[in-house]
């Protein structure tokens, strides 16, 4: 009798040992896809990068003066990063099925909150907080699910483009330093030009013109709930400087298509309404107002001239897939040269 406990007790381990190997290879399994996140990760400065290209595409990130670059080659594995600029907390977050990225401040009702990569939900990737295991979208930075249903987080300033462009403009930048155990993960660059993933794209019958499939990844720029769609791919064209209205309200875009840079833009400073345009000034697009030809960025701040240091203030936008924008984002409309708006 007791020799068949003891046999029972033996089949009984065997068996949860399997059950918990087999679960721990699922586990693996489901997180294979991406690394893990990055928590005050190291980082360096523009002047001692010797890995970074100059084509590479990098998510860059403003707070409190102080301004980090984060290659999207590193982020498309890790996808979160928890740190801190400026002296205050910034969530970088990317997601390279859909091509997002963006940067949140992570307090909410006073608390500092630590985010995670969380599933796919309709193509598009979410990040859990740790503290109450809420769900929140990477695009809107509202709470879908959990304790924190409905709560918002407010954006910090980013832009998409490549580390020669951002280096150019902040040679005192911050750079993701890649980890020397994780580099097999990360691809040697992520261009413009690099697809994050094949995507077919039905056509979008409220835009009979505008084909998906030869503009998987658009701008979306927002303003009180209300996009425009710049399908920038298909419009080199844009490159420069383009005024438009969206919701009534007055923006302009700025664009460099050889630097895959951009940024919108509230044209106006202490009340006063500012025109631009653009130039090519050796290998940079330069910006410039009309009123004072000060000399500005991409990221809508002043290089040079009377309003020197002076930013604008950014409207929302993002670059990422279609589908994914106009999912989160219904009310919207295609840009077209034609009409300046709503």
């Amino acid at each position: 009798m007791i020799s068949a406990f003891k046999l029972l007790i033996s089949l009984i381990g065997a068996y949860m040992i399997i059950a918990s190997a087999s679960s721990s290879a699922s586990s693996s399994a489901a997180t294979a896809e991406y690394g893990e996140t990055l928590n005050a990760p190291y980082c360096i400065r523009a002047a001692e990068n010797r890995t970074e290209p100059d084509s590479g595409i990098v998510l860059s990130v403003f707070k409190n003066s102080e301004c980090c670059a984060y290659p999207l080659r590193i982020l498309s594995y890790h996808r979160v990063v928890n740190d801190r600029l400026g002296g205050a907390a910034v969530l970088a977050v990317y997601d390279p099925i859909s091509a997002a990225g963006t940067a949140y401040d992570p307090i909410v009702n006073g608390m500092c909150l630590q985010f995670d990569a969380g599933n796919n939900t309709r193509n598009l990737l979410t990040i859990r907080d740790r503290e109450t295991k809420s769900i929140w979208s990477i695009l809107t930075g509202v709470c879908e699910s959990g304790a924190m249903k409905g709560r918002r987080m407010y954006r910090i300033p980013s832009w998409r483009s490549t580390w020669r462009i951002w280096r150019h403009l902040h040679p005192d930048s911050w750079l993701l330093k890649e980890l020397r155990d994780q580099v097999s993960h990360y691809p040697p660059y992520l261009s413009s030009d690099t697809p994050a993933v094949e995507i077919k794209q039905k056509a979008d019958l409220s835009h009979p013109k505008f084909n998906p499939a030869e503009n998987r990844f658009v701008l979306g720029v927002l303003a009180d709930g209300y996009s425009e769609i710049f399908p920038l791919n298909s419009m080199p064209d844009l490159s420069g400087a383009t005024e438009f209205r969206l919701h009534g309200r007055r923006l302009v875009l700025l664009f460099d298509s050889s630097e895959s840079a951009s940024g919108a833009y509230v044209p106006e400073l202490n009340g006063r309404l500012l025109t631009f345009s653009a130039k090519k000034n050796g290998q940079n697009l330069q910006f410039s107002d009309d009123q004072t030809h000060s000399v500005w960025g991409f990221d809508g701040r002043a290089v040079s001239g009377e309003l020197k240091g002076q930013m604008l203030s950014p409207a929302v936008s993002i670059y990422c897939r279609y589908d994914v924008w106009t999912s989160a984002f219904p009310k919207n409309q295609i840009y077209s040269s034609s009409h300046s708006g709503h």
